[in-house]
């Protein structure tokens, strides 16, 4: 018998194979290797979890001139004899589904003796349920083969009917932590959960920080891996760390960088059960299974969550086959995706940035930029996703999905979509109607997820474009109100575009807006220009910091600069020059007089505004709006006469 999850391999005589095998017996008087569970001694069993079809292979022996001519399968359950690994219908004629104790024959000729087996329940579909429990489950397999033997005086040959028939149990049982001094459970049905949770991108690991360093998503070490120059893993509970078919326990209170298959189940949990969304301790907490909201117990609820991003996970696999690793986003998903951003009727998703907004966006740049919808949509998840949707991992896997690791909420492939928000209790569901039909395991389908979150009203930190461009969005009359702000210029040109106090954001501002918004929602009352007023969070190792209140601007500039818009830097006024300024020495210092003041002079300029210059590349650069003005004044907040730096006229 054989389970398949994608990415998870192994190889049988020489030959890397697909699945992994879990019970193999021996007819009589054959000569290898049986491995799996004969727990009674007498009929052996395999352990499955819920509904996941299985591969039952009849491999018959190695003996000259055998001829199989039929095998039958005999499960005492509601069941469907497929043809192939898949979900639902998949691979799966109705005509093969057989109620329990109903023989399912192959006859000759056959390829490969192999039927792919999933539990049904009495509405035929797939059984997500503790269905055999742990006793059990009665099937056999009946196997006839016809042999040449040369008949005794004659010489002639002929052919001999043989059979082979084996009893075996399949089995289910609701898999828990087991505290010490108890053995932890141990079985297939084990190492089915913890890779399949793995493809979902859940991490084991406990990381040092209960947010942020968590070693949540794709920042967590695998189950029996290695973490570099720290080692192999250890499992938090001290049990075995060199298998991955044992539910290891221990997760509260687990010391940095120990893993647990409990840690997965958990986190799991978490976030298909949590009923808050906000970035605070308290609910990464419930995130992150560390409070009684979860249990690591995988009963008839978990089950059920299971089976839900099952289908999801292989469905996306089935599209995607031929692509084990996808990086960066392919440009057709993106161009395909920006359609709805025209509106979609029937998920109640609004028009909004339309290629005619596009194009006055364009407009508000000079032309100085020339892409698509497509081509910002595909620069702003490059920017996005560090070019991650699958197959990254430590150690590296196959299709497996890249879950953010910044914190607990789970965000998937290229988004930052939080997971409840399109997996989780229905409350949330319903806040973001707009997603549910979107498969966010699919790369092309978690752009579009992308896409339509931007125009979902009061679903987390979407929104912003339905603010920004939809018909009477809330952004559009939103006015400068700054008499100070006196106009802008372009990086690369000289020309000086003025602007007034009762000015609105143009498409370019409103478009920065709404990209911004996505990573976070402070300041969206303010005009662009004057959200880059607030306190700059700074570099950290020359880069801008990221994760502070305000680095939503920072990350809408990044994508806009991405996709080749040229920066934006705004002229304001800083005052009036004063009557008088310092005398500047040769050294560009001011000169004192003999008392120790500083030496004044007339200014030509007296009475006239001053400006300063600051917009997207000083807030970049780490550079303070308040510090620029300040800088740029012939006098100190204090009142003392300095050199200006960064005075300029206000056009």
């Amino acid at each position: 018998m054989y389970y398949s999850i994608p990415g998870n391999t192994e190889t049988r005589d020489n030959k890397v194979e697909n699945d992994i095998e879990i019970l193999s017996l021996l007819e009589p008087g054959e000569t290898g290797k049986s491995i799996g569970e004969e727990a009674e001694g007498i009929t052996p069993s395999v352990k499955t979890l819920g509904g996941i079809r299985l591969r039952y292979r009849y491999n018959p022996p190695a003996l000259q001139g055998i001829e199989v001519t039929k095998v039958t399968w005999k499960i005492n359950k509601k069941g469907a004899y497929c043809l192939d690994y898949g979900i639902g219908s998949d691979h799966c004629p109705s005509q093969n589904e057989r109620e329990p104790d109903i023989e399912f024959e192959q006859k000759s000729p056959q390829v490969d003796w192999s039927v792919y087996w999933e539990p049904r329940n009495e509405d035929g579909k797939p059984d997500w349920s503790n269905w055999a429990d742990d006793d059990g489950v009665m099937a056999y397999v009946k196997a006839e083969y016809t042999l040449p033997v040369i008949e005794a005086g004659s010489q002639q040959e002929k052919r001999v009917t043989k059979t082979y028939e084996q009893d075996f149990y399949i089995k289910t049982r609701e898999l828990k932590p087991l505290a010490a001094p108890s053995e932890p459970m141990k079985g297939s049905d084990v190492q089915i959960l913890e890779a399949m949770l793995w493809g979902f991108g859940v991490s084991p690991q406990r990381g040092s920080g209960n947010q942020t360093k968590s070693n949540a998503g794709s920042e967590g070490n695998r189950i029996h891996s290695s973490r570099g120059a720290a080692g192999m893993t250890e499992n938090c509970d001290g049990s075995d760390a060199k298998v991955r078919n044992i539910y290891s326990g221990g997760w509260v209170g687990c010391a940095n960088g120990k893993v647990a298959l409990e840690a997965m189940v958990r986190r799991f949990q978490g976030r298909n059960t949590a009923t808050c969304d906000k970035n605070e301790e308290s609910c990464t907490d419930n995130y992150a299974g560390r409070t009684s909201s979860t249990n690591g117990v995988v009963d008839q609820a978990t089950l059920v969550m299971l089976e839900k991003i099952w289908k999801e996970f292989y469905s996306a696999y089935v599209s995607h086959k031929s692509k084990p690793v996808i990086a960066a986003p392919e440009l057709a998903w993106s161009n395909e995706a920006v359609s709805i951003w025209d509106g979609v009727t029937d998920a109640g998703i609004v028009s909004t940035y339309t290629d005619t907004k596009h194009n006055a966006m364009l407009a508000a740049v000079n032309n100085n930029a020339t892409g698509t919808r497509g081509d910002l949509l595909d620069a702003w998840i490059r920017q996005e996703s560090a070019n991650k949707f699958w197959g990254q991992g430590f150690p590296a896997t196959h299709y497996r999905v890249f879950e953010g690791g910044g914190d607990e909420f789970a965000s998937l492939g290229y988004n930052q979509i939080k997971y409840a928000y399109r997996y989780g209790v229905q409350a949330f569901q319903n806040l973001c109607p707009q997603l549910k039909s979107y498969n966010m395991y699919k790369p092309d389908d978690n752009i579009k997820g992308m896409v339509a979150f931007t125009t979902a009203i009061g679903c987390g930190s979407g929104g912003g474009f339905r603010r920004a461009f939809a018909t009477g969005g809330s952004w559009t009359t939103i006015k400068s109100n700054n008499v100070d702000l006196k106009g802008y210029k372009l990086a690369g040109e000289n020309t000086f575009y003025a602007m007034d106090k009762d000015r609105v954001d143009d498409a370019y501002e409103l478009l920065a807006k709404a990209i911004g918004s996505y990573n976070g929602g402070t300041g969206m009352g303010s005009t662009w220009a004057n959200m880059l007023k607030a306190t700059n969070p700074g570099l950290d190792n020359g880069k801008p910091r990221m994760g502070r209140a305000h680095s939503n601007r920072t990350y809408a500039i990044q994508v806009l600069r991405r996709f080749g818009a040229p920066a934006r830097t705004y002229i304001w006024k800083g005052g009036v020059e004063p009557d008088q300024i310092p005398v500047i020495g040769a050294d560009g210092s001011p000169e004192t007089n003999e008392d120790g003041s500083t030496k004044m002079q007339a200014n030509p300029k007296a009475g006239q505004d001053w400006c300063f210059a600051y917009g997207e590349q000083e807030w970049m650069s780490g550079k303070d709006w308040s510090k620029v003005k300040a800088a740029a004044a012939s006098v100190t907040l204090d009142g003392k006469p300095q050199v200006p730096s960064g005075n300029i006229a206000c056009q």
